[in-house]
């Protein structure tokens, strides 16, 4: 068991007088959640720094509304061993909005693979180089593009684009990993020579491997990369404006979401 400090990234709630952040803990992912910790939260705000993070330990947040004791949903439950300190691991603050960065276990399960077909290290370098393309990507633009909505509009294109941004993560990832998994049997059967030597075939008994068996699967493989990698740019090029915006507004007319804490890839 390790203790670090880590980030929760969330989507704004869906009640503006959420004025408490509730995070639980629980030693296993579908068992008894407890209260860890309650903070006080100002809606507006996209991130909390949690001190006592437990890498051993499995997490949800809640957000909450003391003037009329009302709760919201409960988000998904994230592992603390997954946490990297590249990016946030949390970003689920209601049942239907919103995501950030995604884990290993959301590309494991988006793929249905399983770690007999990738290791958990090899995940999380497709997930590095795809959070570097998503931060290159939206380095550029700015949360002010949702001021000239009304708040409810303004939350919920903003939670979108965190739902987006986590599919695009996933796909991009993906596509990473699958491109190494191909090089992978390539450079196997490059070093070894005996993978090269032609197969003798007695009956029903076969005597080598040619390798060529795995080599068929390298233009498969390269052909799952594609896919995911256009997936993920198609889903970027959706949240990249389309224009210049020519309208300005003035900052004591704003109605959307005052946005305190831009999460990780904005300014």
């Amino acid at each position: 068991m390790a203790t670090q400090s880590g980030t929760f990234t969330f989507s704004l709630p869906e009640d503006v007088n959420s004025d408490t952040l509730r995070i639980y803990k629980a030693t296993t992912e579908n068992g008894t959640y407890s209260l860890d910790v309650a903070v006080s939260y100002e809606y507006g705000e996209l991130s909390y720094e949690f001190d006592t993070l437990d890498d051993t330990t499995w997490y949800k947040i809640q957000f909450y509304n003391s003037s009329d004791s009302e709760a919201g949903p409960e988000s998904d439950k994230v592992y603390g061993g997954d946490f990297s300190k590249a990016a946030p691991f949390l970003a689920v603050s209601t049942s239907t909005d919103g995501a950030n960065y995604a884990s290993i276990k959301d590309v494991f399960e988006y793929a249905n693979l399983t770690t007999s077909d990738a290791t958990g290290s090899q995940v999380s370098k497709a997930l590095k180089r795809a959070r570097a393309v998503i931060d290159l990507r939206t380095a550029e633009l700015d949360l002010s593009r949702f001021d000239v909505y009304e708040a409810p509009i303004a939350r919920k294109k903003y939670n979108a684009t965190l739902r987006i941004l986590k599919e695009a993560e996933i796909c991009i990832a993906l596509g990473h990993l699958y491109r190494g998994l191909s090089d992978d049997i390539i450079m196997e059967i490059n070093r070894d020579k005996s993978l090269q030597e032609p197969s003798v075939s007695i009956g029903s008994t076969a005597l080598g491997d040619t390798g060529q068996q795995r080599l068929d699967n390298v233009p498969k493989l390269l052909g799952v990369s594609d896919r995911y990698l256009s997936v993920g740019a198609a889903m970027l090029e959706q949240i990249q404006p389309s224009s210049i915006r020519l309208t300005t507004v003035d900052p004591g007319t704003i109605t959307s979401p005052r946005f305190k804490r831009p999460f990780n890839g904005w300014r």
